[in-house]
């Protein structure tokens, strides 16, 4: 017998082909988000992709619909499944030369929950610093967390996430809400789609992208960041420091600045990028503590995060179905931090001159860093959803200041928002406000109601050119809408004439 038969027969004719032909096929891959478990969203033509070798011919079946595409010379693929009202559970079969099925599938309504800690903490006890968790009544809440179609996918982070370029796949796996998982919810998500489930009562998917520390620049993507006119100076700095990094000659090397949270588009790439098309409704955030430093820049690397996220799902055609921008409802900071807060904060209410948006004010619910009433949070970013999202005609903001005009020494505060009427918080009169002359000094003003607006004055300061709300920490901050919404904190340069 020859040798090369002695061989065959004792390792095997198959091994000799592994070990001799290049191969054949390749496994058919999807990213985590398609997993057991999952929430489509419903009314909408919805993306599913994935992996596998160039040319493969590839099916999904959902019931009765069967989609059929080819993988492309780099191995992806994508099908569109038909429009689906809310529903399940299902099953989903997908085929090549291997086959997947997605167990437990519903449609239903999808959220992107993103920014950093307050985002990200959770709703049970954790020992992790800024995702601690324990929030108000927490025991009370998990015990009754009994919520099947209310699921979220939590986007894991390691020291592998933040890369220059967009990653195929974030990891992670849909968990269903029940007493026995929901401590480990994200507590604002938690609370947001537990609203929704209640109102709408659909299923609700909650995509869990969210880093404490986190700069707003890092959700941003690389060419988005290259081309907005506001992002300039933050890019130019970044290619500075990257380059004294990469010509750096001293022992040990400095640290890698791309291991930071700061770092442009880094988050981008390692935790959304992968979940791209996936077919939402809109997107909510808290974040803003890491950029207080520089709270200048906020309002435009904020408003071009919003616009790259958009344009990012197709400007909104593909993840609403409407054809219009999907809705984008933020958090403003809690009260703490000065100045530089006081300012992040204002930023954050000039960026609702983008479209589309709609800002949670919480200047009452709680204080501090890392606030543990969570509740509040969550149901008012749910009310704006039921406006901005499902067309509801409620009042979903508080009062939000338009202008300032002077009229004898008094200054007159018009607002949007103000619902069925303007009021105080605790029955007395309004706090929290004041007014500057020339010298720029802010000096407490007495401040009372009449209609739609807020007349404003001091004698202090007999010709103000300028007025603040709620600026700083310790002032009480009276003023809401018949509602129950309060309003945002501002500063507004006073203008003269007639409104």
């Amino acid at each position: 017998m020859s040798k090369l038969l002695r061989v065959i027969q004792s390792i095997g004719v198959a091994a000799i082909f592994a070990a001799f032909t290049p191969a054949l096929r390749a496994e058919l891959v999807m990213p985590a988000v398609f997993s057991d478990h999952l929430v489509l969203q419903r009314d909408v033509e919805v993306p599913v992709w994935g992996w596998a070798a160039p040319g493969e011919t590839i099916t999904v079946e959902l019931q009765a619909e069967k989609k059929t595409c080819t993988a492309g010379a780099d191995g992806k693929w994508q099908v569109r499944l038909d429009r689906h009202p809310a529903g399940g559970p299902f099953e989903i079969t997908i085929a090549g030369q291997d086959t997947r099925r997605l167990q437990d599938v519903y449609f239903g309504e999808v959220w992107i929950c993103s920014g950093q800690s307050n985002m990200q903490m959770l709703l049970g006890k954790s020992e992790r610093s800024w995702i601690a968790g324990g929030v108000t009544n927490f025991e009370k809440e998990i015990a009754d967390s009994d919520y099947p179609q209310i699921r979220m996918l939590t986007v894991p982070f390691d020291d592998k996430t933040m890369v220059f370029e967009p990653k195929k796949d974030s990891g992670g796996s849909w968990i269903v809400c029940s007493p026995k998982t929901s401590g480990k919810f994200a507590a604002i998500p938690f609370f947001f789609g537990r609203a929704l489930h209640y109102e709408l009562n659909v299923p609700i998917g909650l995509l869990n992208v969210t880093l404490g520390g986190s700069c707003v620049e890092a959700w941003i993507s690389n060419q988005a960041a290259r081309r907005e006119p506001g992002m300039k100076d933050a890019m130019t700095q970044w290619d500075v420091t990257w380059a004294a990094y990469r010509n750096a000659t001293n022992t040990p090397p400095p640290a890698n600045p791309i291991n930071h949270r700061s770092t442009p588009s880094v988050l981008f790439n390692g935790m959304l990028a992968p979940l791209i098309p996936y077919a939402i409704k809109g997107a909510i955030w808290y974040q803003g503590e890491a950029n207080a430093a520089k709270p200048e820049s906020y309002a435009d690397h904020f408003q071009a995060m919003i616009r790259d996220w958009r344009e990012q799902w197709g400007g909104g055609a593909h993840s609403t179905g409407s054809g219009q921008a999907f809705p984008f409802l933020f958090v403003q900071l809690a009260p703490m931090g000065g100045e530089s807060y006081s300012r992040l904060r204002e930023a954050q209410r000039q960026s609702l001159a983008t479209p589309n948006t709609a800002m949670v004010v919480c200047t009452d619910t709680d204080t501090g860093l890392h606030p543990i009433i969570k509740r509040p949070v969550g149901e008012r970013l749910a009310l704006a959803a039921r406006v901005l999202a499902y067309g509801e005609k409620l009042e979903y903001s508080g009062p939000l200041a338009r202008d300032a005009v002077a009229t004898g020494g008094q200054v007159r505060v018009r607002f949007s928002h103000a619902g069925e009427g303007l009021a105080s918080s605790d029955g007395g009169a309004l706090q929290g406000f004041a007014l500057a002359g020339a010298d720029g000094k802010f000096v407490p003003a007495e401040a009372g109601i009449e209609g739609q607006v807020v007349v404003v004055s001091c004698a202090k300061v007999p010709q103000p050119v300028a007025v603040r709300y709620g600026w700083l920490d310790g002032p009480p901050r009276t003023l809401i809408n018949k509602e129950g919404l309060p309003a945002s904190p501002f500063h507004l340069e006073i203008g003269s004439g007639k409104q």
